[in-house]
């Protein structure tokens, strides 16, 4: 499905990439400037993550928080700048993210490139560039930014190993992937995709062969990580090892009443004491638990209380499934117009990329495997587990903007004339 360009809008690759460098990077300057927040308000795992750094400069590479261990490559990156930058440390982990997030809306435009075409690529690339969604936690001393920037330079590379032979590509790629997983592990549901990919792509002996670089690559970055915590807990930890964990928070009496619990009494119900609450002394008697076997109890549990309330169960994964596909915040977290505003800037975004990635999954599934299948992750996660949509707008928002700009390209050809116009002006 990928649209050829006339040869006159082979503009300066160059010069774009800096233009949509400096753009992005002053949006979100500004963003970080003037928004009011300050870098710990926006998200309440800040405190957790500095926590660990402060941990790991003492010495003590655990980064188990109780619940489950934590993803080590951010907790580590601030420790870095803790040493490096000492009281400008937060300053200079916010520079990083701000440039990190210009680089990603750099290779969202050569991905919506080759893609489709330099119209819906240029589309895309101002979408993203004032979708307040993605970056609202630019400054924050959080992962999401992070893990959203390295997920797209990712799947810019993980693409182009379906359509180039290059071996340097194979292993930038699995890099770029590995720092994702070490950054948020949720990831790694992806990782089926990428070798079904290379297997759809590429003869059999060829695919097999470029999935077993990247699955090599990508075993060698968790190699230290891993033998710690099989030293430390009898379990090798190839990022974090909380998925187990969320799983029962999402099917547990506790994930039932974040759903269908009395709205105003929400900011109780998330607090962890409440899921110590809701889910009773099983909860304690877990948490007593040694990693290795705390995790498949929370696995074991959360199956008995679905044989035990499968229409509960039923019910809850009907819910997550609407929030995932319904655009904006969830409207139980927010005030009505805070919600109805995020409904409308999304709304158009999400129609039009349901519309493009239907005709992809129809026509062309070969071409938009990759794409098709993260969405398909994506929504197996958030109903199956514990379904935040948080993870939805960093994981695979930025996809879902290419695939709108695809649409809208298609159905409005005054926006494509006024791009042809752009992308002319720029050559000339």
């Amino acid at each position: 499905m990928k649209i050829k360009t006339n040869n006159k809008f082979q503009v300066s690759e160059l010069k774009t990439s800096w233009v949509i460098f400096f753009t992005y990077f002053s949006i979100r300057l500004l963003f970080t400037l003037f928004s009011g927040y300050d870098n710990c308000e926006l998200c309440s795992d800040s405190a957790t993550y500095l926590t660990l750094s402060e941990r790991i400069l003492a010495g003590n590479f655990d980064l188990d928080v109780g619940r489950f261990i934590v993803s080590p490559l951010y907790p580590f990156l601030i420790s870095v700048f803790k040493i490096c930058f000492g009281s400008f440390s937060i300053s200079a982990i916010v520079l990083f993210q701000l440039t990190l997030s210009a680089v990603s809306g750099v290779y969202l435009y050569k991905l919506a490139k080759n893609l489709f075409n330099y119209q819906v690529a240029l589309l895309a690339t101002v979408i993203f560039a004032v979708y307040p969604f993605t970056f609202w936690w630019v400054h924050s001393i959080c992962t999401e930014i992070v893990f959203q920037s390295f997920l797209i330079i990712a799947l810019f590379y993980i693409h182009q190993m379906t359509i180039v032979k290059d071996w340097t590509t194979v292993l930038i790629a699995a890099l770029l992937f590995s720092l994702t997983f070490l950054t948020k592990s949720h990831i790694l549901l992806f990782a089926p995709i990428i070798f079904l990919s290379l297997m759809v792509a590429w003869p059999i002996k060829i695919g097999i062969s470029k999935s077993l670089v990247f699955a090599g690559v990508c075993f060698l970055t968790t190699l230290p990580f891993g033998f710690f915590n099989l030293n430390k807990h009898q379990q090798y930890v190839i990022s974090s090892n909380g998925g187990q964990f969320h799983f029962y928070t999402g099917n547990s009496p506790f994930g039932y009443q974040v759903v269908f619990g009395e709205k105003e009494k929400l900011q109780e119900i998330n607090h962890l004491n409440y899921m110590a609450t809701a889910n009773g002394s099983i909860h304690d008697s877990l948490m007593a638990l040694p990693h290795k076997l705390k995790q498949p109890a929370y696995f074991n549990y959360a199956l008995n209380w679905i044989a035990t309330n499968t229409l509960d169960f039923i019910k809850l994964k009907l819910a997550n499934a609407f929030n995932f596909l319904s655009p904006g915040f969830n409207f139980r977290y927010y005030p009505f117009k805070l919600w109805l505003v995020s409904f409308l800037l999304s709304a158009p975004i999400f129609l039009f990329a349901y519309i493009t990635l239907w005709n992809a999954l129809t026509k062309y599934p070969k071409e938009h495997l990759i794409f098709i299948g993260l969405f398909a992750v994506m929504f197996g996660f958030s109903v199956l587990w514990y379904n935040q949509n948080r993870f939805r707008t960093i994981t695979l928002e930025p996809i879902l903007i290419i695939y709108a700009a695809s649409a809208i390209c298609s159905k409005f050809p005054l926006v494509n004339r006024l791009l042809n116009k752009v992308l002319t002006e720029k050559k000339s």
